[in-house]
């Protein structure tokens, strides 16, 4: 019941720093199917879709330095300490560690039939790569 109870926490750091990207999502697509015009609705999705990434990338990359903080304590609200998560997510450490995750994360996903192998073992390297750089 614990480790449900830690992951139920976990999702709630997450989903939290992902919010400004989910309210962009909802604004942009509800936006866009208002208008009805095709013309508006390609281009606010493809102008709207580029800020919901960006606002998914950096909730994604707050998130886990929110969350790496949380797993080190066991206490959920370090998972919101901006000030330590600001401090230890904008080192160059950390940047480099999440890039090298992310790649890491896209690769084992890319390659067909492999991937279902490889996903597991590499989602393990890529959140061990992310904490080890938060240290």
């Amino acid at each position: 019941i614990g480790l449900i109870i830690e992951g139920i926490k976990a999702v709630v750091i997450l989903i939290a720093y992902m919010i400004p990207a989910i309210i962009a999502i909802v604004l942009i697509v509800g936006g866009s199917i208002i208008s009805g015009d095709p013309s508006v609705i390609i281009a606010s999705l493809f102008g709207g879709g580029i800020i919901a990434l960006i606002l998914a990338i950096l909730g994604g990359f707050f998130g886990y330095a929110g969350l790496i903080n949380f797993a080190g304590s066991g206490n959920i609200m370090d998972g919101f300490a901006f000030g330590t998560v600001l401090k230890k997510a904008l080192t160059g450490k950390y940047i480099i560690g999440f890039i090298v995750s992310a790649i890491i994360s896209i690769v084992a996903g890319i390659i067909p039939l492999v991937s279902i192998l490889l996903v597991f073992p590499a989602s393990v390297a890529a959140v061990t790569i992310l904490s080890e750089s938060f240290k």
